[in-house]
């Protein structure tokens, strides 16, 4: 005769009680940790944005601008050359102007800043800005240009 072997279906309750108190503590820090990371994302895209258009707008040798839509939360960078009927330097994508980059968010909201950033042919920005981003829980980073078109991410 074989001995028993195995859990009773008393072990079995108590390891799957203790799992579901552990589980439960965690929640809360998993959803908060997965919104900071949703905003330090967002920034970064932002921050890459305005890296290639100031590299665009060198390598073009002409204009280059990044719009943000504060209402839509939504950016895009663009070459502001005039081509395909377009107007050249007029901080607005007409005409077929080469697209760099776009993005939208879900969960964070440009929430100030300037409504576009401009680089000329040399890599200058038109105007030194701020742009900021903020998730759901009200954390912000902001993304500063200065008007010798470095750029940052600020905490």
């Amino acid at each position: 005769m074989k001995p028993n072997t195995g859990f009773t279906l008393l072990e079995l309750m108590i390891v799957i009680s203790i799992i579901a108190v552990l589980a439960a503590a965690s929640t809360p820090n998993i959803i908060s940790w997965f919104e900071g990371r949703k905003l330090s994302s967002a920034s970064r895209d932002v921050l890459s944005a305005i890296q290639a258009a100031r590299l665009r707008a060198v390598k073009e040798r002409a204009n280059a601008v990044v719009i943000f839509d504060l209402v839509n939360d939504t950016f895009e960078a663009f070459v502001d050359n005039g081509a395909g009927g377009g107007t050249a330097n007029n901080n607005l994508r007409d005409g077929s102007e080469t697209l760099i980059k776009s993005g939208s968010f879900t969960s964070v909201a440009i929430t100030g800043g300037p409504a576009f950033v401009a680089f000329t042919s040399r890599g200058f920005a038109n105007a030194a800005g701020t742009v900021t981003l903020q998730d759901g829980s009200g954390t912000q980073k902001q993304i500063t240009v200065s008007t010798t078109g470095s750029s940052e991410i600020l905490h």
